[in-house]
């Protein structure tokens, strides 16, 4: 046992931030930005834009990024990287890929920090993955991005399968120091620009996380909303009625910019486990 003065004083280290990057760099200033070692959940409804965001991200920030893009075929992600990398539309992408010029973007992408693994949707098959990103690389990615959670369980076993996944994923990012994003669904309730609840994240699966995030997009606006729904030592609206809004370049993949704080009403921001409201 230690007293509260023997932990403060310890030789434990802090997880480290991430570097706070634009535009997302306002969720640092409401103590809402991922540090590594977390779990951090991003939920949203089908088409909510959840793989463009935490691509977009990554590598605004130049995360060293192991992105396990079980739910996009190789193909359809390797274009939309490469479009987010070198600004070229996704349709241009795959032109200039049949055209013959796939050197070109090989040799843009070259100091591209995010690797992509497209199988072994076990966790053994995960370890295996890391140990080849560590062989190669020589250290641990800064994020692992698990896209989606739903490929690495057995459905059959229900909240269970989910639960015990979620508990892999901490140990995970435990040994390894990475910030583990993790893509969820939420339930589909009605169509909607706006982002889900935390009540409406399948299984319920919020112990885990340090920092939830959730999504809604428009279309035809291209407006991204985010709100954060859990966090552990910053600001958090569990009901998703504020939320950031940024905007978006789909056909690029890009995120572009951001736009303000959005707010109608419900329990607005509590930092931690406070009771106060507070609005930014």
């Amino acid at each position: 046992m230690r007293t509260g003065f023997q932990a403060m004083t310890g030789t434990e280290k802090l997880p480290a931030p991430l570097a706070a990057v634009e535009p997302f760099d306002v969720l640092a200033r409401d103590g809402a930005y991922p540090s590594r070692g977390q779990i951090v959940l991003f939920g949203g409804r089908a088409g909510s834009m959840k793989s463009t965001l935490v691509t977009a991200w990554a590598l605004a920030g130049g995360f060293a990024t192991l992105y396990f893009a079980f739910d996009q075929q190789p193909r359809t992600m390797t274009h939309r990287l490469a479009a987010a990398w070198t600004g070229r539309t996704v349709a241009e992408v795959r032109g200039d890929i049949r055209a013959g010029h796939a050197g070109w973007y090989a040799e843009k992408m070259r100091h591209c920090r995010m690797s992509l693994a497209f199988e072994n949707n076990t966790f053994g098959g995960m370890g295996l993955e890391l140990d080849a990103y560590l062989e190669f690389w020589g250290e641990w990615p800064e994020t692992i991005i698990v896209d989606n959670l739903s490929d690495l369980v057995d459905e059959h076993h229900g909240v269970a399968a989910y639960a015990e996944a979620m508990k892999n994923l901490e140990r995970l990012a435990a040994v390894t120091g990475a910030s583990v994003w993790v893509l969820h669904h939420c339930r589909e309730i009605k169509e909607s620009s706006e982002p889900p609840s935390r009540e409406d994240i399948l299984y319920r699966l919020t112990q885990k996380p340090e920092i939830i995030y959730t999504l809604g997009y428009d279309p035809v606006s291209w407006i991204l909303k985010l709100a954060v729904v859990k966090c552990r030592d910053g600001v958090a609206d569990a009901s998703a009625r504020t939320a950031y809004a940024f905007q978006t370049d789909p056909a690029r993949g890009l995120v572009t910019g951001y736009i303000g704080v959005t707010h109608s009403g419900g329990e607005g921001w509590v930092r931690g486990h406070a009771t106060t409201a507070r609005c930014p």
